[in-house]
């Protein structure tokens, strides 16, 4: 599995969909992977409809 431990945007491009096109990018790259979360961005992906 791959867990993210960490999310980061440049604050200016927040709330664009970067972040979810990120995680989205991995879950193919690694799509015989599954991707799992920390407490830090647990909250993050469960939004992100990949997991």
């Amino acid at each position: 599995s791959i867990e993210i431990l960490h999310i980061s945007v440049n604050p200016s491009h927040r709330f664009q969909g970067i972040g979810k096109k990120m995680v989205k990018a991995l879950n193919e790259m690694y799509a015989e992977k599954e991707i799992t979360a920390n407490e830090n961005t647990a909250a993050f992906i469960e939004k992100c409809d990949f997991c």
